[in-house]
């Protein structure tokens, strides 16, 4: 409001208003026409602050934008909240492991890369996980939610340590349009901090319990292989075979724990070495026949 002073405002509501206070004494007229100064006074006061507060309101609507603008998640931001499959190896048996709730990862899928947001943990079959030169075994999945909006749990084995391409880049900022830059951050950080801190005693005590449920002491596992190697037997004696299936699936369930990571993964790369070999022998012989019957087709030719 300007600086209005009291002698400058017509306070009268019209010329019959006036002439009825005109009236009046002087000082009983001056009364009302004070008091109506004041009235106007306030709302004009009023008027003011609504203003003042739709300008501050305004400015601060700009403001967040420009906040919001420059929140906006960077490449290199995204590589350093990413969480990688070894760290996730190496520390599949602490407790801690399932606050990757709610962290990013890079996983592959058939169509390809994608960064994904951890919606969830869930137990299921028992698979391999790799670090960079050991395996650990566990049941426990990830879950995500596809693009169609299908929830699915896969294992950690689909995680990668690489960077993301920035066409991944582009289609995580798309599809995480919303994300708390500075919350995104903090948690990253706290469960890589989890990941790599010292473990108190109990959490020791539960991670070597985790553990224990896919590493068996192996005596012990032989002397239970055993027992049901002589139960089997039993079972084959009296006819029953119902028994013997249910049996053999527990000895089944044993060699598979017995398994040793490093072992099955030299046996892989064996196998992948055989079947080239296999198809290089079946091509030499392929190309061994047509010389023999090109070099029969030309002695003919002469004869």
């Amino acid at each position: 409001m300007g600086d209005m002073q009291y002698n400058d405002m017509n306070l009268y509501q019209d010329s019959e208003d006036e002439e009825k206070l005109m009236k009046l004494p002087e000082a009983q007229r001056e009364a009302i026409l004070y008091n109506r100064y004041m009235k106007i006074k306030k709302l004009e006061e009023k008027k003011e602050v609504e203003h003042r507060i739709d300008e501050l309101h305004e400015q601060g609507t700009k403001e967040h934008g420009t906040a919001v603008q420059e929140e906006c998640i960077t490449y290199d931001m995204l590589c350093d909240v990413l969480v990688p499959r070894t760290l996730l190896a190496k520390n599949v048996y602490r407790p801690a492991i399932d606050r990757l709730v709610g962290n990013f990862v890079r996983v592959c899928f058939k169509s390809g890369y994608v960064v994904k947001r951890v919606e969830g943990m869930q137990r299921a079959s028992e698979y391999f996980v790799e670090e960079s030169t050991k395996n650990y075994r566990t049941n426990k999945n990830i879950c995500i939610v596809r693009g169609s909006g299908a929830r699915e749990c896969i294992p950690m084995s689909f995680i990668s340590n690489s960077r993301p391409s920035f066409a991944e880049y582009d289609h995580f900022k798309m599809s995480y349009p919303d994300l708390c830059v500075a919350a995104l951050v903090k948690k990253a950080h706290a469960f890589k901090n989890a990941m790599t801190r010292e473990m108190s005693a109990d959490e020791r005590a539960r991670a070597q319990e985790e553990r224990s449920k896919f590493y068996r002491d192996k005596r012990k596992n032989l002397m239970e292989k055993i027992r049901l190697i002589r139960e089997r037997e039993d079972a084959f004696k009296n006819g029953d075979a119902e028994k013997v299936r249910a049996v053999q699936k527990r000895i089944d369930e044993i060699d598979e724990k017995d398994k040793d990571p490093a072992e099955e993964k030299e046996k892989e790369i064996w196998d992948r070495i055989n079947a080239k070999n296999r198809r290089i022998n079946y091509e030499k012989g392929v190309r061994a026949g047509l010389e023999k019957a090109r070099n029969k087709d030309s002695a003919g030719r002469r004869k």
